[in-house]
Order: C-alpha cells, then structure tokens, then sequence
C-alpha cells in the first residue's frame, strides 16, 4: 500500500497528469463567480451599500463571521468591497497575480455572503468552497510540491461536487413527494419560483411532470456513482444540461443551474479541456501576462 502510495505522490510530483481540466475549471469556476457578481451588479445598492433594506445575518460567533463584522456593520464600506470582489475575480480567471487575488476572492466572498445570506442560493456557496481549493491549483508547469497540491485540490473540487449530488438525491429518498412523484408539480405551484403563464402551460400536463420527477431523482441518486465510470459521462452531462436547463427556467434559478453545468468541466477529459482552452481567445494571452509577474506567495 505504501509502495503504490509512494508511485501516484511521485507521479503527482512530476506535474499534475491533467493540467488542462485544472487550467479549464479554473476559468470556468471564476468565469461563474464573476457573471454572478454581474447578476446583482443592478441592485448592488439595495443588498450591501446603505440602501440596504436586508438585515444581515447574525449567525453564532466564529471566525468567519467575526472577519464579516465589518461588512454587516459598516455598510458604508460594502460597495467598495463588492467591486473588489469584482476585480478580484477577473485577475484570478485570467491568471494574473496567481495566489493573491484567489485568496483575496476567497474572503471578500465571504465577506459578501454574510452581508446578504438572504438572497444567496446554494451555487454561491459551492463555488465559494471550490474558491478556497482553487487556491492551491498551480500551473499547468507546476512540478514538486505545487504539483502535488494541485492534483489534490482538483480532486477535492470534485469530490465536493459529487456530494452535492450525493447529499441532495440521498434527501430526496427520504421525502413522500419525490417517491410520489409529485414533487415538480408542488414546486410549480410556488408563485415567487415559478411564472403564471409556465404554470399555465405545465401544470395540467401530469405526465411530463410525472416523468420529469423520476428522472430528476434518478439522475442525482445515481450521478455520484456513475460519473467515475467514463462511458457514462457524456450521458449524463446531457441528462444533467436537461434537468438544470429546466430548473433554471422552470424554477427562475439560471445561476444555480449554469453552476451545475459548469461543473462538469471537472470530469472532462485532459484533451477535451485542451481543444476547449484553444478556443478561448483571452487564455494564451493571459496565461503570457501572468508568466512575466510573482507567481508564489
């Protein structure tokens, strides 16, 4: 067990074997926080500057509230944090900087969570976790420690997202609507999710709902297994853009789903990331950029 413990730690050593994955949910991950931070930029105002008419959140006292204080009490300061966090998250997606803005994205997101808990759903805080693993992902010529720790950290993000799935599919074995099939059907008939005129198309429909229940349910009991299984993957990123595609319309929820599907970038394969990094046009250049600056801390 130690030999073969020793071989993947001196593999792992030599340069992260997917340095492409890596290097694609890193933009992918910030690429999210950032358009997030865009979907509240309107109303920015209302949810952490002195027009704020949310009470912040006073959970018990630890650490990373403490570190909140400032920002549930100091309103005045919010705003000028919110477009930090901004800039933070910019730097850290085109790789500039390297650690310094990841840790900065890091605290500033907490910072803003518990300024405004009321109006985050849960996509915020799973890439407010990936956030902190982020942090140790090194580059894609990282070797030694830095690969090490980038191999792990990329590993942590995935696992963290399986448990997503894990947690949720399990909860719903528990509950009488999902085994019924009726839980679609009931979440249509909340007002401030759902729009009238999709009510209005959907609601008489039983047997999409009926379907659409089961199929939920069945793909998140089974995504935390099946995703290790390769020949499984494609199906269900498919099945998974379907099922998010509709929560996000369906449940007026677009960040939550387009976190999910964004996601699936952690289980692509390395050459599949690679194609997909060549098509971005700002990668080569950033990557370039960030060469010529401190990349430690």
């Amino acid at each position: 067990m130690i030999k073969v413990l020793d071989s993947y730690i001196a593999k792992w050593a030599a340069g992260n074997p997917e340095p492409n994955v890596a290097r694609l949910f890193r933009i992918t991950a910030y690429g999210w926080m950032f358009l997030n931070a865009l979907y509240f930029f309107p109303i920015r105002g209302h949810l952490w500057g002195e027009l704020s008419v949310i009470m912040p959140f006073h959970p018990e006292q630890s650490l990373s509230v403490n570190m909140a204080y400032i920002l549930d009490h100091r309103r005045e300061w919010a705003l000028p944090g919110f477009f930090l966090y901004l800039l933070w998250v910019l730097l850290s997606m085109l790789g500039i900087g390297w650690r310094i803005p990841r840790i900065l994205v890091f605290v500033n997101g907490w910072l803003l969570y518990y300024g405004c808990l009321p109006v985050f759903n849960s996509s915020f805080l799973l890439y407010q976790v990936f956030s902190f693993f982020l942090i140790f992902f090194g580059k894609p010529s990282a070797s030694g420690l830095n690969a090490i720790l980038s191999y792990i950290a990329l590993w942590a993000c995935r696992i963290q997202f399986v448990l997503v799935y894990l947690l949720a599919g399990g909860y719903k074995l528990t509950g009488d609507t999902w085994l019924e099939g009726t839980s679609i059907w009931y979440a249509l008939n909340l007002d401030y999710f759902t729009s009238q005129w999709l009510r209005d198309l959907l609601l008489d429909q039983h047997w999409f709902l009926y379907i659409g229940n089961y199929f939920g349910l069945i793909y998140q009991v089974t995504f935390p297994f099946l995703i290790w299984w390769k020949p499984a993957r494609v199906p269900l990123f498919i099945a998974g853009i379907l099922f998010h595609g509709f929560i996000g319309v369906a449940m007026s929820l677009p960040e939550f789903a387009l976190a999910m599907i964004l996601g699936y970038t952690l289980f692509f394969e390395d050459d599949l990331s690679d194609k997909i990094l060549r098509k971005i046009p700002f990668v080569n250049r950033s990557q370039k950029s960030a060469s010529t600056m401190r990349s430690t801390l």
